[in-house]
């Protein structure tokens, strides 16, 4: 489960991409922005923030324009056209165009497809492991490494999961019933039931 420090860091997040500061009003239910961060652990304001004001055109650090392509992860199933609008509108910085979005999403002839970045995430959303996404898409178990320790697919996954766990313990479901509703092996689902419960003792003890 994520305690409040991270609810209002991801709340102070929504505010920054949106607006580009944290005092102006903003749209908590925008689709797209909540498409976008529902699956990201550890995205911070000051990750997108890094990433547009430390683009210069086109001679941007390989590291930030290695960043702002890992994005991606985050929204498969888009064609480059709206990943490059989304990943603009997200980033939300001046110094940006939205071509020069896309020609860092297209790449060189030595970095990953744009397309296996998005496989890459699809696979970690849906609880595969980072060893399996790095053979499934036929990329280097490094690069899968490095998307999920910026973005957090896999951990946000897990973390949703728990909080899932904690609400069948309180409605008293068997582990079977939990694992055919969230999709899980039953053995799986043991393990998140056990966490659930450490989990609520825990809020019991300090309440």
């Amino acid at each position: 489960m994520q305690d409040n420090t991270a609810t209002e860091g991801v709340r102070e997040l929504m505010r920054t991409i949106l607006v580009g500061h944290a005092d102006a009003p903003f749209d908590t239910e925008s689709d797209d922005l909540l498409d976008f961060l529902d699956h990201a652990a550890y995205l911070t304001m000051e990750d997108l923030n890094d990433l547009g004001d430390a683009f210069d055109g086109l001679n941007a650090g390989r590291r930030n324009r290695a960043r702002m392509r890992y994005l991606a992860a985050l929204l498969p199933g888009r064609s480059l056209h709206q990943l490059a609008d989304s990943i603009h509108y997200v980033i939300n910085n001046g110094n940006l165009t939205l071509s020069n979005v896309r020609d860092v999403l297209r790449g060189s002839r030595r970095d990953v497809p744009v397309e296996k970045i998005q496989e890459i995430g699809r696979l970690l959303s849906e609880g595969h492991s980072l060893r399996s996404v790095s053979r499934t898409v036929g990329v280097s178990f490094d690069t899968v490494e490095r998307i999920e320790s910026f973005i957090g697919i896999a951990e946000a996954r897990r973390l949703k999961l728990v909080d899932f766990a904690c609400d069948a313990v309180k409605e008293g479901w068997s582990i079977r019933r939990f694992a055919a509703a969230a999709g899980i092996p039953k053995s799986t689902a043991h393990g998140f039931i056990g966490r659930a419960r450490s989990v609520l003792r825990e809020l019991e003890e300090t309440a």
